[in-house]
């Protein structure tokens, strides 16, 4: 299928870009302010996600510190099956869930920034059911995580049963 999505704004959807059966999908040089991300359903082949900023950007006076800044959705979610997606120095900020990788795949995940909203007294996150990175549900993900962080979440890292081989 091969699609392309370079150097794009995406703001104000419920979610920015939804690829079922879009394999070999390559989404470069993205900005979104939507409730949800990116889901990618069912790609058979390598996908690549880069230089992707996800953040509320449209809101007036932010300061990074209100509850207006939460997004109730996911900032990138892979379900049905992938063929291996490479997610290379993406930022998710306010989302429920940072990152879900609900399909199985060989991952490759390099530089990835999952933010969130804290309290200015206590620096506490605001979102205290969110998740940084989930492997929910994705039995033999064997994702390999570098040179990223996960900061501002009720939970880092929720990993389900089944899962094994990841590399962090």
């Amino acid at each position: 299928n091969a699609v392309l999505v370079r150097s794009v704004l995406v703001a104000g959807f419920a979610r920015a870009f939804d690829f079922k059966f879009a394999g070999r999908t390559k989404v470069l040089d993205v900005f979104i302010d939507c409730n949800s991300g990116i889901r990618e359903d069912t790609a058979a082949d390598i996908s690549r996600y880069e230089r992707i900023v996800m953040y509320n950007a449209l809101q007036a006076g932010a300061t990074g510190k209100e509850l207006t800044s939460l997004r109730s959705g996911t900032g990138l979610e892979f379900k049905g099956g992938v063929g291996g997606p490479t997610i290379r120095d993406c930022y998710t900020y306010g989302y429920s869930v940072g990152l879900d990788m609900g399909s199985p795949g060989s991952y490759t995940i390099d530089g990835l920034w999952v933010d969130g909203p804290t309290d200015e007294g206590t620096g506490a996150p605001l979102n205290v059911g969110s998740v940084g990175v989930t492997f929910s549900g994705a039995a033999n993900a064997e994702p390999q995580i570098s040179n990223s962080k996960v900061c501002a979440q009720g939970r880092g890292f929720r990993l389900d049963a089944g899962n094994y081989g990841a590399i962090l």
